[in-house]
């Protein structure tokens, strides 16, 4: 059964997670509201600081009323990883009395839940772009970031080095600390998925892609562009990459909206198949928020 446990030595706590417009922010309320809970919310990009309409962040209401850690942490340009994620996540969750993770980003579920677990999968444009640069190059980005396996490898070793870097520059994490033994939470998680019919899924993005414009999605991303430049990572992400290629002149709005509603449905898809192996998890149907929430609370 699901318990929102006190402190304690070993303590249980429940996730929400589920595809990106399912209902998770809406459900993880409801949840805090009757526990008295805080919401530790579990989003790699909600913990930047005003990035707030393309990400969908919890309002300003639902967040005075229920405290949410783990949003606005850092500036854009400052990079955070999985691992910061992780770091900072259990403190959190070890001072609060009672806890509700919430959130659709599973590598950085893992990092918390798991500490550090198998080598992620490497985006293809990322190895492409550092196939270009030469084997003394990645050597010695390499001896900058990661000196341990710099030093155990062959400086003309160019598939490991590449793998190194490749492993650094998505993680933000040395493959050596990869390699250590990992260091679980001390805490256990019970997981809620909601699951949610693909049609509904996709009209509710969509619903929500036409939200964020409404709201000002467009002015967030000239703010951003003008504070920061173009250049800093968070910007590459969805819905802000396809609102700088409008602001650029390269689409227009109306294409732009439509890139962005397809790309969600394609991460969303790929959520799926991320939480679907989660075993033990409990997958309820949104239309049943209630019995979702009674079920929490047991």
């Amino acid at each position: 059964m699901f318990r929102i446990a006190d402190m304690g030595e070993k303590r249980t706590i429940v996730a929400i997670v589920g595809p990106t417009g399912a209902g998770k922010t809406e459900l993880g309320f409801k949840i805090a509201l009757k526990s008295g809970a805080s919401i530790v919310s579990c989003d790699a990009r909600q913990v930047y600081r005003y990035m707030d309409i393309g990400t969908a962040k919890p309002d300003e209401k639902m967040r005075s009323v229920i405290p949410h850690y783990m949003i606005d942490v850092v500036a854009p340009n400052e990079r955070y990883t999985a691992y910061d994620y992780a770091r900072d996540g259990r403190r959190i969750i070890g001072g609060l009395k009672k806890a509700i993770i919430v959130g659709g980003s599973g590598l950085y579920l893992r990092a918390l839940v798991d500490g550090l677990f198998s080598l992620p999968k490497i985006d293809s444009g990322m190895r492409e772009s550092l196939s270009s640069r030469s084997t003394k190059e990645l050597y010695g980005v390499l001896r900058g970031v990661d000196k341990e396996t710099a030093e155990r490898l062959h400086p003309n070793d160019r598939v490991r080095i590449m793998r190194a870097v490749e492993v650094y520059e998505s993680t933000g994490i040395p493959i050596s600390v990869w390699r250590e033994k990992r260091e679980p939470a001390n805490f256990e998680v019970e997981y809620i998925g909601i699951d949610i019919e693909r049609e509904k899924l996709y009209r509710r993005i969509e619903e929500r892609v036409d939200s964020m414009i409404a709201h000002g999605l467009v002015d967030e991303v000239k703010f951003l562009l003008q504070r920061y430049g173009e250049a800093i990572v968070p910007l590459s992400s969805i819905g802000y990459s396809e609102i700088i290629s409008y602001l650029k002149g390269d689409i227009v709005l109306t294409e732009a909206v439509n890139i962005i509603k397809r790309n969600t449905k394609r991460y969303a898809k790929r959520q799926l198949t991320w939480f679907r192996k989660i075993e033990n998890t409990v997958w309820l149907p949104p239309e049943k928020i209630e019995e979702i929430v009674n079920y929490a609370l047991l």
